[in-house]
Parts: structure tokens; C-alpha cells; sequence
């Protein structure tokens, strides 16, 4: 799918802009939903997955695509292809490695001492999980936009006194009393400062969910 210039050039400025907002990250990955689909119906053989269905391939990709622009990896704009669009260098990898993921293969085994886990994880169970990081990656950068330098410390307190890393988003082990020590301030201070940081990304986390559907 080779284009022109101009529109190599324009895809990218469309993803600078998706990495300064959330409108308009969601226009980008919503263009990139619309542009797989288009190519799953004009080049089937190119864009299927055997095992999965069409949106879950298109799912993929989204998810993917908000990974890569939230976190902002090294060198991800080199990711770009001569006369290929940022965004389809990246679906396209996304398609090759769900490929290699759902491939079948075939090979002699000996099941006599096969311990069969008690139920496998289904593919659907798979995706929904996928979606469901990204929609937390998303609440999560939304919930830390906006705090105020004392949250932001109590923040960072926080998820250092976190039990096995877990950080207010995605955990309730986290050790209140400790984060207070660390600041010097009184455990009363803590917990209600924690209790505003899960309300904030709780309200962030139904949004974004609430948009998905």
C-alpha cells in the first residue's frame, strides 16, 4: 500500500497532534480503525487472521497503536517506512505478529506425563483483556494530568511503598502509612489523599470505558 509523500507527511502530523491530546489520539487510531477495515474488505487474503475475526485483528491494532503514542518508546517515530504511512507500519506489525501467534503447527508429542491446565484461555477472553489494559493505560495518563505538586509527591510516596509494585490504579496494597513517613506527614493525610487519587482515576478509568462502547 504504497502513497504519496504528501500523505506520509500528513499522516505523521496527524500523529504529532495525537501525542499532545486525547481528541485527537483517539481521531488518529479511529482513522487507522477505518483504514484496516477498509483494507480487510478490498484485500482479505492480506488482512485476516485464521482464528480470529475481523475486529478483533482491527482491535489489535487500536490497542497497539494507543500503547505505542502513551508510552512514547524510543525511536518509535523511525518505525516509518519509505512510502508507507507511520500508522500502517504499525498495523502491519501488529497483523504479522498475531499471525505468528495464531499459526498453527503441527509436531509429534508425547502426552504421558501432560499435565492439561484445567481450562485454556479463550482467544475472545484474550482480546478482552487487551482491551481492557489499554483502557486502563489510558484512565491511568488521564487520572496523573492535572495533579497538583503535592498529589504528585504523594503519588510518588505512594507507589514506592506499593506491596509488589502495585501502583493507586491497580492495586490496594498500598502501604498509607509508610508514604507518610516518607513525607513526613500524618497517616490521616495519606489516606485521604489516596482516596482522592483512586476517585480521580476511577471516574477516568469509566469515561474512557464508557466511550468505548
Amino acid at each position: 500500500m504504497k502513497i504519496s509523500e504528501q500523505e506520509v507527511a500528513e499522516d505523521d502530523r496527524l500523529r504529532e497532534r495525537a501525542l499532545e491530546n486525547d481528541q485527537s489520539l483517539l481521531e488518529y487510531v479511529q482513522k487507522w480503525n477505518v483504514a484496516v477495515q477498509r483494507l480487510q474488505r478490498t484485500r482479505p487474503a492480506q488482512w485476516r487472521v485464521s482464528g480470529l475475526s475481523d475486529e478483533e485483528v482491527r482491535d489489535a491494532v487500536t490497542l497497539r497503536l494507543l500503547e505505542i503514542l502513551r508510552l512514547q518508546p524510543a525511536g518509535f517515530r523511525e518505525l516509518s517506512q519509505p512510502g508507507m504511512a507511520w500508522g500502517l507500519v504499525v498495523a502491519r506489525s501488529v497483523l504479522s505478529a498475531l499471525r505468528a501467534r495464531f499459526r498453527v503447527q503441527i509436531q509429534p508429542t508425547d502426552f504421558t506425563h501432560l499435565t492439561l491446565p484445567t481450562r485454556a484461555v479463550t482467544q475472545e477472553e484474550q482480546c478482552l483483556e487487551l482491551e481492557a489494559e489499554g483502557c486502563r493505560t489510558i484512565a491511568a495518563a488521564r487520572a496523573r494530568q492535572g495533579l497538583s505538586r503535592l498529589q504528585n509527591r504523594w503519588l510518588e510516596a505512594l507507589e514506592k511503598s506499593a506491596q509488589r509494585g502495585e501502583s493507586f490504579e491497580n492495586g490496594e496494597r498500598v502501604n498509607v502509612s509508610a508514604a507518610s513517613r516518607a513525607l513526613g506527614r500524618h497517616r490521616s493525610s495519606g489516606q485521604r489523599v489516596y482516596r482522592e487519587l483512586c476517585g480521580r482515576y476511577r471516574r477516568e478509568l469509566a469515561r474512557v470505558e464508557g466511550s468505548e462502547r
